[in-house]
């Protein structure tokens, strides 16, 4: 027999007025802000402040939204 299809569901539009390039942007603001560090430090499950938590959930909404509409391909 032949191999099942994975469904690929294709690239997920983004949300309204963003583009690929917009959302990289804010992706590199929160960066330059220092938000890579405070993700490796909730992954390594050190305890970060609200605003901190904030600025790693807007990062990984952000790159969820920049991978999820194939912006990197």
């Amino acid at each position: 027999g032949g191999a099942a299809t994975g469904g690929d569901p294709g690239a997920r539009p983004l949300p309204s007025g963003a583009s690929c390039q917009t959302v990289r942007a804010d992706m590199d603001k929160l960066l330059s802000r220092g938000v890579q560090s405070r993700i490796e430090a909730s992954q390594a499950g050190r305890k970060l402040n609200p605003q901190q938590q904030a600025e790693v959930d807007q990062y990984n909404r952000l790159l969820a939204q920049y991978l999820g509409a194939r912006c990197h391909q």
